[in-house]
């Protein structure tokens, strides 16, 4: 009895290197596939299983809430990797201190468009 394919199996048919470069035609620039897809996933680091979600993504940050404390970091985009439906940030939670502001800074202009206002 044929029991399908193994685990590992499955994993490399559906592996997508998110982190490849790729240029967009219009401007040129270097993007990755996943950009302008992180809104409201979960972000994690080293230690910490859970630190918060995204907000907004800028062209290089993403801007975290926490869900407890009222913290907010700008972390830049060269630290972080999607992992499913998840941001993992490559450092541990003493380390994301350097990339704490307060939740009253304006937030970075967003990478994605609003079509209904285009100015904005």
């Amino acid at each position: 009895m044929n029991k399908g394919f193994s685990l590992a199996t499955i994993i490399n048919m559906v592996r997508i290197n998110r982190n490849m470069q790729m240029k967009d035609k219009e401007s040129g620039k270097n993007s990755v596939p996943w950009e302008g897809t992180l809104f409201n996933m979960g972000v994690m680091v080293k230690d910490r299983i859970y630190i918060g979600h995204v907000v907004r993504e800028a062209d290089d940050v993403i801007v975290v809430f926490a869900d407890e404390g009222g913290e907010r970091w700008d972390i830049p985009k060269k630290h972080i990797k999607v992992v499913g439906k998840n941001v993992f940030c490559d450092m541990e939670m003493k380390d994301l201190s350097q990339y704490e502001v307060s939740k009253d800074t304006p937030l970075p202009p967003s990478i994605r468009t609003d079509p209904l206002h285009p100015e904005r």
